[in-house]
């Protein structure tokens, strides 16, 4: 094999390695396909400003910076509906699978549901966390607006501990209007798990 064709197969490769890495858009509404312009878009992807913006919110909201570790929670349920991807989950201290929108490797996903009220249940994406209750998160999302759902979470205690202890909140960002919704219902903004 000369290095054009060795070139070639890893390139190839390559390819469908992203393809298999990437999230699979779930469609959550009845009826054949609508435009963009006409449903409200859900993702993990949380780009450097959406970061950005998670932290000037927060640092507005509750008066200090943010330097904790933004990531993806774990999406379980809209509006009832369980995702369909298998995840482990740590729950009561055995592991067991649950019905997630996230995909296990990669985390990803991508959601098209109609505009209007939605409620989400998500939960802390930490693989040490014990029993991840869903966290319920109502939202009303716009016709062609693009969201972001997210997560800030550190560790409160039990470093070497098996029972660890993590603060943390869920946040929502809008890609539209550069608008971000802190989930929590403490002074701190800080969730106990």
């Amino acid at each position: 094999m000369n290095k054009h064709n060795a070139l070639v197969m890893v390139s190839i490769s390559f390819a469908f390695l992203l393809a298999a890495c990437s999230s699979n858009t779930v469609k959550l509404y009845k009826g054949p396909e609508l435009p963009s312009s006409s449903v409200a878009s859900l993702s993990d992807v949380c780009n450097s400003k959406c970061k950005s913006a998670v932290r000037t919110a927060y640092k507005e909201k509750f008066g200090e910076q943010l330097s904790h570790t933004l990531s993806y929670p774990v999406l379980q349920v809209i509006d009832g509906v369980s995702g369909p991807n298998d995840f482990p989950m740590n729950d009561s201290g055995g592991d067991i699978l649950s019905k997630v929108y996230n995909d296990f490797w990669v985390g990803g996903y991508s959601i098209k549901v109609k505009p209007g009220e939605h409620l989400l249940g998500v939960k802390i994406q930490q693989s040490a966390a014990k029993n991840r209750t869903p966290y319920n998160i109502k939202i009303k999302l716009a016709a062609g607006h693009k969201y972001a759902l997210g997560q800030v979470s550190k560790l409160e205690s039990g470093f070497f501990s098996l029972n660890k202890s993590f603060l943390w909140f869920p946040f929502i960002y809008d890609v539209n209007n550069d608008n971000v919704m802190i989930y929590s219902d403490t002074p701190s903004g800080w969730l106990h798990h």
